[in-house]
């Protein structure tokens, strides 16, 4: 794993900044999940196909 470091004059905006783009990517990347599962699961009844037995 690497080391990030930040140099700042003012360190307690730092903080903030970073757990807010944190969130935000957070956010994303679960809003991407959901978009896939629904596309699976529609897939799915269209296609008649069990999931379980594919992930298997």
């Amino acid at each position: 794993m690497k080391t990030i470091t930040l140099k700042s004059d003012s360190p307690e905006t730092v903080a903030p900044l970073l757990k807010n783009a944190v969130e935000r990517e957070e956010k994303i990347i679960m809003d991407t999940i959901r978009k896939s599962k629904e596309k699976i699961n529609s897939l799915t009844k269209t296609l008649g196909v069990d999931t379980g037995k594919l992930m298997k």
